[in-house]
């Protein structure tokens, strides 16, 4: 596995004729970094004193060697990930505990992909809403016991399991209550909103169905190896990432219908040769890649830094897919030359 990542010198994306030089170091166990120039004038990306930090490995499996954020490299702080991925996602892995009558120990039950929707006028920031019928195994072990916990991965294709590739994740743990009446009616509208697949089941048997919300109390972040605690303070106070929370789209377009330019933009930034390609998160500083280097079958975790700070999704999108078009067009006409 590797990481490749670069910084911007904050200039505006423009097509430009000089030749701009993306410098590399590569991480070893003594650290000697070494120099390289490389001509990239294709999309005019002002991407320099890129940083490879890597290590030799050609499987998938997390190790303590793999650095995620080397320094000099723009990124947001946990806290702010956690804001963005939470307004981001409309799903997660949801666990509630029960005690098994035969020990008397507290056992995890867990389910992955537990819709949710967000309130906002519960706690300083939006609370998680879940909603299940009373015969569902979380409604029971709720009556029991208030503890839950809420996990959250970027949002990847479907063919890909973050967990294999020691993707960045967040675990909220804390209690949940029963949802006020008077809100549960701003509840069920966002939930047709958010999830239409289950109005018919909520407008159907409406009484059957109990509306929890979730109070987080314990916040952690965790990439491979590396956990780093939350303080409630941190998350209340950061600002949410809105490109991030509105990147679903994006995302998905990217990963469905310009993997081929994906696999430009590594070649091109990151001087990899790659064969699979798939974007995992999008925020205003840049985009995170993970890419399958075709000679070396080594997996890679690029991080390439926008030009300029994205102010919305729309600029964003607009920005990255013609650069993403100016690349393709480069690269084949260079193949058919």
């Amino acid at each position: 596995k590797a990481v490749v990542s670069t910084q911007s010198t904050g200039n505006r994306m423009k097509l430009v004729k000089n030749t701009n030089l993306l410098n590399v170091g590569v991480l070893s166990s003594s650290f000697k970094p070494l120099r390289w120039s490389h001509e990239s004038t294709r999309i005019g990306w002002y991407c320099n004193n890129a940083e490879r930090r890597y290590y030799s490995k050609k499987n998938i499996e997390p190790s303590e060697n793999f650095i995620s954020n080397p320094p000099g490299i723009q990124t947001h702080p946990p806290s702010v990930l956690a804001r963005s991925l939470l307004e981001l996602r409309k799903s997660g892995s949801f666990s509630t505990v029960t005690v098994d009558p035969a020990d008397s120990q507290m056992k995890v039950f867990g389910t992955g992909g537990v819709p949710y929707i967000l309130l906002h006028n519960i706690a300083k920031t939006p609370s998680p809403v879940f909603t299940f019928r009373s015969t569902q195994k979380h409604t029971e072990h709720i009556q029991h016991s208030p503890n839950a916990s809420l996990a959250l991965f970027p949002l990847t294709p479907r063919h890909i399991i973050p967990t294999k590739f020691g993707l960045w994740m967040i675990n909220f743990s804390g209690k949940v209550s029963l949802l006020e009446n008077t809100l549960r009616n701003e509840a069920k509208n966002k939930f047709f909103i958010a999830h239409p697949g289950i109005q018919q089941f909520l407008e159907e048997d409406d009484n059957d169905f109990h509306y929890y919300a979730f109070h987080p109390e314990k916040i952690t972040f965790k990439e491979r190896d590396k956990t780093t605690a939350i303080t409630l303070e941190e998350f209340e106070n950061s600002q949410v990432d809105e490109v991030m929370r509105d990147s679903a789209a994006l995302l998905k377009n990217l990963n469905e219908n310009h993997v081929e330019s994906l696999i430009y933009l590594i070649q091109e930034y990151a001087n990899i040769d790659s064969e699979e390609v798939f974007v995992y998160a999008i925020d205003k500083f840049g985009l995170n890649v993970v890419t399958k280097n075709k000679s070396t079958q080594e997996w890679t975790d690029v991080r390439i830094p926008f030009p300029f700070v994205m102010n919305n999704i729309e600029e964003c999108e607009e920005s990255l897919l013609n650069a993403l078009t100016k690349l393709k067009e480069d690269y084949t006409k260079e193949k058919i030359c």
